[in-house]
């Protein structure tokens, strides 16, 4: 019953025309008949083979994408659903008991963790690293197709050395290895049996085993890195993951690369994978004088796409927040420009431009350190499209000019009605900032980066250049200083 209501899409029909609700009123009225039933298809091998997997072949950024960025889209059927919630769940918590973590070391994408906590991190790390002569560096890479590779039965035998029943062993490779797969691609369909490796991708099950290459290797190497890890106050960070990405950071570039070097020749050790070699980039702070590593394996960028977010090397946001308003216009036509959405009352159009638009917003603008001038930009682009949403036209005679200056107005008073994005996202920053520093779990990033170099040490370093002078002497080159987190911090609380 827990599995069911954790479960998503409950009134989905599977290929079979079940869905998981009626699963859950099933389990409700004959408790003991489905526990037979879901004990008999996890430990029957002949029952685990008659399933069948129906997917999809899709492009991984577009319709017209090479083969080796194709993504298989694998919807269980609801009673494999069902089956793969319990058993990772059983699963996650024995890999947590085995693999707490190391100091120094992020994992996120589990529980109580958000992809903006590596993102915000490496940002920090960029504007620590430009307040001392621009030393230091972060390094990217991926996992090569991580769980197309996965080696489930090496990761079997690796939970059974360390106490997991061999009979759960057993019932994770009967229930990853063993049902057909249909892949369709068009109008074509491929069938997939008889597999050796990898997980069935989306499942739980694989995303449970799929933690231990990259967290164990980072685990069992953790106390060699930190000699090469990013210097902060109380720690040394040396690597973050997020699935199968992989970000290191160092006070060096060549010491960050030499991680992920490290890294990668241990993966391939232990668990016969890869890096991805199109994935590797190294960013080095604006002015960075440091050595660099090999440019050709290990490309220097200006710009590093993070998990979803733009960092820059001179620690600016200018081309994040362009890729924001990109993105919030993108929503704006895909919901609020439809023929379908022109027939709906100013007040409905105004909550569907909220719902759809808002949240693009403020998924990334925690990651970006406010200023007053990007508050002034967030309002801008709100006002233009609550005046396209309004339909605000001419009136019959007027010009052009007192039309601009009308439609403004009214505008703004819609934005006042319905409230201001550029609110909004000052109080995710504000509250953001709150989570940084409040650290519940202790192992943040961005908590240590935050507290090294920090505003007192700046105050510090002014006052021993000359108060009226306002140079700190801590800046390899001279030039605009981007905003820092802790002034964006109390702007967005004001």
């Amino acid at each position: 019953l827990e599995a069911g209501r954790n479960i998503r899409y409950k009134k989905s029909l599977d290929r079979y025309g079940v869905s998981v609700a009626v699963v859950m009123r099933w389990i409700e009225a004959c408790p003991q008949s489905a526990v037979k039933f879901f004990a008999h298809v996890a430990s029957h091998t002949a029952v685990a083979a008659s399933l069948t997997i129906h997917g999809r072949a899709l492009g991984k950024m577009s319709a017209d994408s090479p083969v080796d960025q194709l993504r298989s889209i694998l919807p269980l059927p609801s009673i494999l659903q069902i089956l793969d919630y319990c058993i990772a769940k059983k699963l996650n918590e024995i890999i947590d008991l085995q693999l707490p973590g190391e100091d120094g070391c992020f994992v996120c994408a589990r529980p109580r963790t958000q992809a903006a906590e590596v993102a915000i991190s490496v940002q920090l790390w960029i504007e620590k690293a430009l307040d001392n002569h621009s030393q230091g560096g972060v390094a990217q890479s991926d996992v090569q197709t991580y769980y197309d590779t996965i080696q489930t039965l090496r990761i079997c035998k690796w939970l059974e050395q360390r106490g997991y029943e061999q009979r759960n062993c057993a019932t994770i490779l009967r229930l990853q290895m063993l049902p057909t797969i249909l892949l369709h691609a068009g109008p074509i369909e491929i069938k997939i049996v008889h597999r050796s490796r990898g997980g069935i991708t989306g499942s739980r099950i694989a995303g449970a085993p799929g933690r231990i290459p990259v967290e164990e290797t980072m685990m069992s190497r953790a106390h060699f890195w930190r000699t090469l890890g990013g210097t902060t106050i109380d720690a040394k960070l040396t690597m973050s993951s997020y699935i199968d990405n992989l970000f290191n950071i160092g006070d060096s570039p060549s010491n960050a690369v030499r991680i992920q070097e490290d890294f990668e020749i241990q993966l391939a050790a232990r668990w016969n994978q890869r890096i991805k070699p199109s994935s590797c980039s190294v960013m080095a702070p604006k002015g960075c004088l440091q050595q660099m590593p090999d440019p050709r394996k290990w490309p220097r960028t200006e710009v590093m796409e993070c998990l979803g977010f733009q960092i820059q090397h001179n620690a600016e946001t200018n081309l994040a927040w362009n890729h924001t308003k990109n993105m919030m216009w993108r929503a704006f036509f895909a919901n609020c420009a439809k023929s379908d959405a022109r027939g709906l009352q100013t007040r409905s159009k105004m909550k569907v431009l909220t719902r759809a638009v808002r949240p693009r917003l403020l998924y990334r603008a925690i990651a970006m350190p406010l200023t007053q001038t990007r508050i002034q930009a967030i309002d801008t682009q709100q006002r233009k499209m609550v005046a396209a949403t309004a339909r605000l036209k001419f009136a019959p005679g007027e010009d052009p000019a007192p039309y601009c200056r009308r439609r403004n107005r009214q505008a703004s008073a819609l934005l006042e009605a319905h409230g201001k994005w550029s609110r909004d996202a000052c109080k995710a920053l504000y509250k953001f900032d709150l989570h940084v520093r409040r650290n519940s779990s202790g192992k943040l990033w961005a908590s240590s980066i935050l507290r090294t170099r920090d505003e007192t040490w700046l105050h510090q370093r002014r006052a021993a250049c000359g108060l009226h002078t306002g140079r700190t002497d801590t800046r390899a080159l001279r030039g605009h200083v981007a905003q820092r987190w802790e002034p964006a911090a109390k702007l967005a609380r004001a």
